[in-house]
Order: structure tokens, then sequence, then C-alpha cells
């Protein structure tokens, strides 16, 4: 400690503090919310399931090291394996309203016969009056129109 100049040896100057003022931290923590709120989605609904990460790996076609990363926060997903974590888990429109921080969310699902046969249709619809974008999920989007 005897060649640290004195402003850095003051003992009461938080680190964390200091950091949170910066812009590059608090763009950071704002890009990496999603994950975080994921992380905690997976972790509670695979313990909830009583699923170990490898049974949940095997579950989703993955490896039990990418399940560990998404818990940590680590991983950025892609849309298919999101879908895959969304379907074995069994998440809601409220599941992916924490995460995308979207506040209440809303599935309509219709079906239509076309020659005997039934396609489903849906839309997600969320609403909340966060800053986050609102999130949008459709199939068949030809005869959906949302621009109404």
């Amino acid at each position: 400690m005897k060649n640290m100049p004195n402003n850095l040896i003051n003992k009461n100057i938080d680190p964390i503090a200091e950091a949170r003022k910066s812009e590059k931290f608090q763009q950071y923590s704002e890009d990496v919310m999603p994950r975080i709120r994921l992380a905690v989605e997976v972790y509670n609904s695979r313990n909830a399931m009583g699923l170990s990460q490898q049974a949940l790996a095997k579950e989703i076609n993955s490896t039990q090291k990418v399940i560990s990363k998404v818990e940590n926060g680590e991983m950025n997903l892609g849309i298919e394996l999101l879908n895959r974590f969304v379907g074995k888990l069994n998440f809601n429109s409220d599941n992916l309203a924490r995460v995308f921080n979207c506040g209440q969310a809303y599935f309509v699902i219709t079906a239509a016969t076309k020659k005997g046969e039934t396609k489903n249709k849906s839309i997600m619809i969320a609403t909340g009056e966060s800053s986050s974008p609102l999130l949008g999920v459709m199939l068949d989007s030809n005869d959906i129109n949302t621009n109404k």
C-alpha cells in the first residue's frame, strides 16, 4: 500500500457504488437482465418439476453444461433453444412476461378448419408499462391481421 496514491487509499469509497455511476455499467446491467430473469425462471421451474440439470438437458436435447450456463445467466439463447425450454418447463405467458419484463401477457388461440384439417393459430399479446418492447409471437401470420 505504500506505493498507492493517497486518493486510492480512501476507505470511504464504495467501489460498487462508483461502478454503478458508469454509463457502461448501466448499459451492461440493462442488457443482462433478461438473461438473469430467464435463469431464475428456468432454475425455479426445473426444481419444481424435480429435474436435475442433466435430466432437463436430456429432455430438451441439450447438455448439462448448457443448462448450467443458462441458469447462471451466462448464455444468450437462440429462439429454438428457448422454445425447447418453454415446452419442457411448461412456461406460460406469466413466465415469459417476467423474463422479458413486459407486464401482463395474454395468449389468444384460435383454430380454423380447412378441408378437414385443423390449423392452430396463436398470437401472443403483451402489455405493460415497462420500457422494454412489447413481446409478440405469431404463427400462421397469413391469416391473422395484427394491424388493427
